[in-house]
């Protein structure tokens, strides 16, 4: 399913939902959840290296540090969240970025480098909250500053017949072995809680974010011999740029504790 799809699902479902009018008992004012979770991409594979790259089957641990909701309405509010993700694992398809250099080169020394880990990603939007009782559905709409990178790819080409040796390594940033880059990614979710009490509750959900900019990579070829000389010296004989034809996204899902924080009703008294 494209991430077109996804989001025009996501918004058909909070539209009608949105009409229903706000129940007479709902309280709430601040809530606070701690979420922990795994998460994975589905972007589309192709022949172009950045998505290669992107379409890397990324799986990881996302650790939701806090998450902060306010609600200005008894049905709607605004959040905001820090998450990090302390681990991730990946597998690239190696065979389609060695094969240009079959024909001249040996391929050696493989090397599929895991993401980076990343910083603390911000995210801020707006949500509306239904139910009653003990069940509470929330749906969120908002934007992300994320930096979790995708993978790299690293080899070794020994000439066939000559004394060539070359590094080349393929990677998300102009600079191998650098940070990711920090995108503007839209962020959709879907919460459910069951309220224990008036103050605690237990939290799922699942989530998904759509990168704003399209993938890239770079591929730079190192000379060896240099490269042994110098320790790791990043002066290339040869730097190509692609641009990929897909958006990298991600599906995440959580579960975790809320802490709910509530402010009396004000009732009108008729003046006697």
């Amino acid at each position: 399913m494209s991430h077109k799809k996804i989001v025009l699902l996501f918004l058909c479902c909070l539209i009608p939902v949105s009409a229903i009018r706000a129940q007479e008992g709902l309280r709430l004012k601040h809530q606070l959840e701690s979420l922990t979770g795994v998460g994975f991409r589905a972007n589309r594979a192709s022949d172009n290296p950045a998505d290669i790259l992107a379409a890397n089957n990324l799986s990881y641990m996302k650790l939701t540090m806090l998450r902060y909701s306010f609600y200005i309405k008894p049905n709607w509010g605004l959040y905001a969240s820090f998450d990090i993700y302390p681990g991730a694992s990946s597998e690239i398809d190696e065979a389609k970025l060695t094969a240009p250099f079959e024909d001249k080169y040996y391929v050696t020394n493989k090397c599929n480098y895991d993401p980076f880990e990343s910083g603390p990603t911000f995210t801020a939007g707006l949500q509306y909250r239904l139910g009653k009782n003990r069940w509470f559905t929330r749906f969120r709409v908002g934007a992300s500053l994320y930096d979790l990178p995708p993978g790299e790819f690293e080899c070794t080409l020994k000439g066939k017949g000559n004394n060539e040796v070359y590094t080349v390594t393929y990677s998300p940033n102009d600079s191998p072995y650098s940070d990711g880059n920090i995108d503007l990614n839209l962020d959709l979710g879907i919460s459910i809680d069951y309220r224990f009490n008036n103050v605690i509750a237990l939290t799922a959900e699942a989530g998904y974010r759509q990168s704003f900019a399209r993938n890239k990579a770079y591929m730079t070829v190192r000379d060896s011999y240099t490269q042994m000389r110098d320790g790791y010296s990043y002066q290339s004989v040869e730097q190509t740029y692609w641009k990929g034809k897909g958006m990298s996204n991600e599906f995440s899902i959580n579960i975790g504790m809320s802490f709910l924080m509530h402010k009396k009703k004000r009732i009108n008294r008729p003046v006697r």
